[in-house]
Parts: C-alpha cells; sequence; structure tokens
C-alpha cells in the first residue's frame, strides 16, 4: 500500500487515482495525525509526504517517525521549493522531494523506492 497524505481532498484523490491506474494500492489521509496511525498500524511501502498541511507539515511528521525509528520510505510531495525544508526532510530521512508540478515523475519514483513496478 501506498500512502498520500495531503489535506487537499482533490490532490489527494488524483495522487491516488495516479497510483492505482498505475497498480498499486493507495490509500489517502488528510492530515499527519492519521498518517502517523495509519503508519504505525499498518506500515505502507511508501509515504506520499505534502510538506504544507494545517494541523502539522510534513516535516513534523518525519520528525515523529525518525524520533520514534519508523523506517518507511517517505517521498515529499509538495509546492514548498525552499531548499533549507527540502534539505531538512532528507536529513530526518526522506528519500527524495519533489514538486507537485512532476506528477509523471512522481510515479517513476515511487517504484525505484518500492523496488518494482506494480502488476
Amino acid at each position: 500500500m501506498i500512502l498520500v497524505v495531503d489535506d487537499h481532498p482533490d490532490v489527494c484523490r488524483a495522487m491516488q487515482m495516479l497510483l492505482c491506474v498505475a497498480g498499486w494500492d493507495a490509500r489517502c489521509v488528510p492530515d499527519g495525525a492519521t498518517a502517523l496511525a495509519v503508519i504505525s498500524a499498518t506500515p505502507p511501502q511508501c509515504v506520499v509526504l505534502d510538506d504544507h498541511m494545517p494541523d502539522t507539515t510534513g516535516l513534523d511528521v518525519l520528525r515523529v517517525m525518525s524520533a520514534g525509528l519508523i523506517r518507511v520510505p517517505v517521498i515529499m510531495f509538495s509546492s514548498h521549493t525552499d531548499p533549507d525544508r527540502q534539505d531538512e526532510a532528507k536529513r530526518l530521512g526522506a528519500v527524495d522531494w519533489l514538486p507537485k508540478t512532476e506528477v509523471a515523475r512522481l510515479v517513476a519514483r515511487v517504484a525505484e523506492v518500492v523496488g518494482h513496478r506494480p502488476n
């Protein structure tokens, strides 16, 4: 399962649909707290994580994951382009930071991160 975390329902559904069409089981959640609960209960193969959310940022989610030694690959997928935030995300364990304008690269990057293309 690929977990998509984004507070914008349309973006979340679009990413979920894109990943499902590519062959993965994808699930959407709207916030960091729900994401952490899902990750703890049923660790996904990969997390596609927005940085800018109202309750908690993607970096906050990464901090909790890092502190709890939760080892799930995370691809940041955000409209933020601040290099300092990108560096912080990678320091916290994110495998990549893709801008939301690069949707086509997302599927390829998920395939690389999980080690295979879906069937």
